[in-house]
């Protein structure tokens, strides 16, 4: 069958010809579709060899199976399941709505043109700032982006290499800024000067100052009494400007303030054109509509205004909000209004009525920030609950929430072609997100293809038996065999699927001998345990009989793994030192040298060649295992790291923070690059384990809980309770459905996947 007759019977709705077009594309992959019609329902299931991954192929299939306008199919509903297996192990149905791409060209290189089936993903966080970055916006060019802190002025930022391209900075202490905004042509950035009530102009290439508006308040000090005298601009604003926006003429830019009021400026004359009054408290925020015509106005008198600017005639004011109006935008087409509140809700607003459409409800804390996509079916919004959120502006839906921010979120922006977007957060962070065109068989996190299959746990059993808190958890790699570490001095082992206790090694022995550590070699013959005492001590794990003791450290050993050969034993101690041991004779093969407070963690790499550390130097270090040589420094946790694990795949690292930050990162090992931020845990998080697919990821925590996460959306699965204290440890078993946690509390609990 020809190209051209494949497509037109595809056109048609003939099932195979649409199977046989797919296959093309998703065979090199190693996944095979086939296709059936039922009642106007064209069904598709999608072999692999492991689960092919629902969120990406079904984006796929959507775009291709819309773009062949076939009048037959009315609905599709897609099956994914492993080969071998009887049932599927997801399933997602779509209606269908013409749009115009082709089949037959490569879909992985479209664009997704509906928002709820668009896929964004994390690229990178930008570090500087010293304090709260409260404004972003994006430069024309989508490119450069300018954020604005309220301590250290305003940083210019490359977000394609996430390099700082300049500082400006105010003397006189006039460098917090509130607001900053991009000229539409490009060529200047504005920016407000905190409680000093004035305006700057600035080439934002050179950092140098343009032009000044309102100069200085003369109601404040002697000195800014004394700029003011002598400034060349007239006095406006009596009180903090709170936000600027310019006009899409680029003659214009309007300014809103705590003093109650509106200002619109000429840029060429460099003065004040109008006043606008209204409001009864002060206006947080300003925004034009994409013709300049009208201008809109948040207020925290709970209400929103809109504004012929020209005239100062107050159109109408929006009424609905129980609180402060914290943020406005308008739509590209100039028709919707959004408003963001205090009362933790966004308003949707039809411009010309001044009816509201939606109200949006989803965020817990205060709306700071919303901002419209280019082609205005998206609406994304900051919070003070530390996420950003995108909705389906039509429907008012909530598309999806993205987590990284360890505080409050005061501003996001998207770049003028759509495709970026910018949070800038009370964390001192900028992070940057993109609409995600990368092939199905390339995920970022992880790079495998499969998915779970459920997200319910349950405890199915507890173990008792240490007299004191359990320190490590380690599964034997047959899934039979479980070991603890405790603070009591033992190990135990336990039969996992039954919970007996089979073995209870003593040997480890002094006034602090409690066990920090346990690790099983990959042949599951024996264990190493990591103590107090400064010693490593290894154990059959049949018998309980002790083999040898590794000694070395001159403090306490809080951490153990053994490489994948089962030939080498690392440890992590409190002298500051990694130690690397000859497993069959005990002898010690080299340290490494780097940490400057107390070691941890410590992992190793699936295929042996990369250890990884970390320490209560808030740092995460990668090494070489053969050379012994320092490849990365990781920096990004603002207090003690607890935990490091490496994904099945060897290409990203994850690491557990502690209470300066509560956050579990994520690093991409090749780069040394930050990849994400998980928060959610309310204290420490003292250990992190990835599912052996790559997928999940369990992280354990001082507030005495559990979450497991989905790693390809950042998204929190759930949340395991049950553990009266402190949760120390968290491991998976080989075929990921079971995790074994062990507490303070002095039990090990034993949760599986839930049917």
């Amino acid at each position: 069958m020809t190209q051209p007759n494949l497509l037109e019977l595809a056109k048609q709705g003939n099932p195979k010809a649409i199977a046989a077009l797919m296959n093309r594309q998703l065979q090199p992959k190693g996944i095979t579709a086939k296709a059936g019609m039922k009642n106007g329902c064209l069904q598709i299931m999608l072999e692999s060899a492991q689960v092919p991954n629902q969120q990406a192929l079904v984006t796929l299939i959507r775009k291709a199976v819309m773009s062949l306008k076939a009048e037959s199919v009315k609905k599709v509903k897609i099956y994914g399941r492993q080969t071998g297996e009887e049932f599927p192990a997801w399933d997602q149905e779509f209606d269908v709505i013409a749009q115009s791409v082709s089949l037959a060209t490569p879909v992985v290189a479209t664009s997704v043109s509906q928002p709820q089936t668009e896929t964004w993903r994390y690229i990178r966080t930008l570090r500087g700032h010293s304090s709260w970055v409260k404004s972003v916006a994006f430069h024309p060019d989508g490119q450069t982006l300018a954020s604005g802190s309220q301590r250290d002025g305003i940083k210019i930022w490359d977000i394609k290499v996430g390099n700082e391209i300049r500082t400006i900075k105010e003397p006189m202490d006039q460098s917090w800024v509130n607001s900053v905004a991009f000229s539409p042509d490009g060529q200047s950035l504005a920016s407000d000067t905190g409680g000093f009530q004035a305006i700057k102009i600035w080439d934002w290439r050179t950092g140098n100052e343009l032009r000044t508006f309102g100069a200085l308040s003369l109601g404040h000090s002697n000195l800014a009494k004394t700029v003011a005298i002598f400034s060349t601009s007239v006095v406006g604003h009596s009180n903090t400007i709170k936000s600027l926006t310019f006009n899409s003429d680029g003659q214009t830019f309007a300014s809103g303030s705590a003093d109650e009021t509106i200002k619109i400026w000429d840029i060429k004359k460099g003065k004040e054109i109008r006043t606008l009054t209204g409001h009864s408290s002060g206006v947080e925020s300003v925004a034009f509509d994409p013709e300049g015509k009208i201008l809109a106005s948040g207020s925290h008198d709970k209400t929103t205004k809109v504004w012929d600017w020209r005239t100062g005639e107050e159109l109408c004011t929006l009424r609905g909000h129980g609180d402060s109006v914290k943020a406005v935008a308008l739509s590209p087409d100039g028709e919707t209004l959004a408003s963001g509140s205090e009362d933790n809700t966004i308003g949707l607003w039809d411009v010309r009525t001044g009816r509201e459409i939606h109200t949006l409800t989803g965020h817990s804390d205060v709306v700071f920030s919303v901002a419209f996509n280019a082609d205005g079916k998206t609406l994304a919004s900051g919070s003070g609950d530390k996420t950003i959120k995108l909705w389906d502006v039509k429907t008012g839906k909530e598309i999806r929430t993205f987590k990284g921010h360890s505080k409050s979120v005061y501003s996001v922006a998207f770049s003028t072609d759509g495709q970026s977007l910018a949070s800038g957060s009370e964390d001192q962070t900028i992070m940057i997100w993109r609409r995600d065109s990368t092939p199905p068989d390339l995920p970022v996190i992880p790079a495998s293809t499969s998915q779970p299959r459920t997200r319910n746990w349950s405890c199915e059993l507890t173990l008792t038996g240490h007299s004191r808190g359990v320190e490590s958890v380690a599964i034997s790699p047959d899934g039979q065999t479980l070991a603890s570490g405790s603070n009591d001095k033992t190990i135990k082992v336990w039969r996992l699927s039954t919970g007996e206790e089979l073995h209870t090694l003593v040997g480890h022995s002094g006034w602090f001998a409690g066990v920090h550590s346990v690790a099983i070699s990959p042949d599951g013959q024996t264990v190493a345990s990591g103590s107090m005492d400064s010693t490593i001590k290894l154990w059959q794990l049949d018998t309980g009989r002790q083999i040898r003791t590794f000694t070395g450290h001159s403090q306490l050993v809080k951490s153990v793994a053994i490489s994948p050969d089962g030939q080498t034993l690392i440890s992590g101690s409190g002298d500051r030192n990694i130690k690397l041991w000859q497993l069959g004779t005990g002898r010690e093969i080299s340290t490494l040298k780097g940490h400057s407070s107390t070691i941890n963690s410590v992992a190793i790499s699936p295929d042996g060649q990369t250890l990884a550390s970390c320490s209560d130097d808030k740092t995460i270090k990668v090494w070489c295992v053969d050379s012994g040589k320092l490849i990365h420094t990781l920096t990004g946790h603002s207090g003690w790291v607890h935990s490091v694990a490496f994904s099945p795949d060897g290409q990203t690292l994850a690491s557990g923070g502690s209470y300066e930050d509560k956050t579990i990162k994520l690093w991409r090992l090749s780069t040394g690059e930050e990849l994400f931020t998980l928060t959610g845990h309310s204290d420490w998080v003292l250990s992190v384990a990835f599912s052996p697919d790559g997928q999940i990821l369990a992280s354990s925590s001082k507030d005495k809980t559990i979450i497991v996460w989905q790693l390809d959306t950042g998204e929190e699965i759930c949340t395991l309770t049950g553990h009266s204290d402190i949760v120390s440890s968290v491991a998976f078993s080989p075929d990921g459905q079971t995790l074994v946690s062990g507490s303070n509390d002095n039990t090990i609990m034993i949760w599986c996947v839930s049917p």
